[in-house]
């Protein structure tokens, strides 16, 4: 079953991570492989540093995420978030980091899990989509008032 697990992690288009709360509160966390291919950071990164994924953040983004998983954290419910992030090498990328939170019988969180999904490309293309719309919406207006100031 080991091996199935690993197999399934490592072809996940994203990366996979786990963070446990033990009894004294003091977190282990678990980043899969591919964390290094999307964040630039590798695993062992992640072990010696807790506070890595935070202040990987992208400045702009950070209190708005921040404040979203600690409400997740609250109120337990499952939502995905889209944000900024800012790899090892400085460059940005856009994440979509769609996770889980795992209680207690008390209901006391107790982990969380996930999985990160570069969406940069995904943004790009909206972006330029939504820029393409724009210019036809000018482009069909400028004909409209060229054909209105053309009429007899």
């Amino acid at each position: 079953m080991g091996d199935l697990f690993q197999n399934l992690v490592l072809s996940i288009p994203g990366y996979t991570y786990s963070v446990n709360y033990n009894n004294d509160g003091r977190p282990t966390f678990y980043h899969s492989p591919q964390c290094e291919t999307i964040t630039g950071y590798n695993p062992e990164e992640y072990q010696s540093d807790p506070d890595l994924w935070s202040k990987m953040i992208h400045e702009a983004d950070r209190a708005y995420t921040l404040r979203f998983f600690k409400d997740v954290a609250k109120n337990k419910k499952r939502k995905p978030i889209e944000h900024r992030i800012v790899t090892k090498d400085g460059s940005i990328k856009w994440v979509m980091n769609d996770h889980v939170v795992e209680t207690d019988e008390n209901g006391k969180v107790v982990g969380e899990s996930g999985v990160i999904v570069d969406i940069t490309e995904r943004i790009i293309a909206e972006r330029k989509l939504a820029d393409a719309n724009k210019e036809l919406e000018l482009l069909y207006k400028a004909s409209a008032e060229a054909e209105n100031r053309y009429k007899l």
